[in-house]
């Protein structure tokens, strides 16, 4: 599940509760799918309560989305620890978008170089059987000759 585009830059409190009552989800219902009582998830809500990453992992989870979209515009509402985790995550997620933009960039060399030979195999292709139509044609030619001269005898 995407969050629309003007919640993008919500605080986590915010995004939490819009995609909850999105879900068709009640307080109650969402804090006994995270083992929590419903009061303390209506802080979460409130933005009273500082948030965990792992917190916000298992909220996450039980929204169905991928934990960064909570994260994404994040300042006031995670804890110290949080903050911390969050940058060690985001600087995982750089790296991992590194090495798959890497990978794409080989693959597509790879890619280009397989193509430039099967483009060179098929122009080779191509020259031969224009090599043997050209023989045909000759042959054609010969044998039209051959036909006539026949004819004329």
């Amino acid at each position: 599940m995407k969050l629309p585009v003007e919640y993008s830059d919500k605080e986590p409190h915010i995004k939490i509760a819009y995609l909850r009552k999105l879900k068709g989800l009640s307080q109650v219902e969402i804090a006994e799918l995270l083992e929590m009582s419903q009061n303390a998830y209506g802080r979460i809500e409130r933005g009273e309560t500082k948030l965990t990453v792992d917190r916000i992992k298992q909220i996450a989870k039980v929204l169905n989305v991928k934990y960064y979209d909570l994260l994404s515009g994040a300042s006031t509402h995670i804890d110290s620890e949080g903050s911390e985790q969050i940058e060690l995550l985001k600087e995982e997620l750089r790296l991992a978008n590194l090495k798959r933009l890497q990978d794409l960039k080989e693959m597509s060399k790879k890619k280009t170089t397989e193509y430039m030979e099967e483009k060179k195999l098929l122009k080779e292709m191509i020259k031969e059987k224009e090599k043997v139509i050209s023989l045909l044609e000759d042959k054609v030619k010969m044998l039209e000759e051959q036909l006539k001269n026949s004819s004329k005898s």
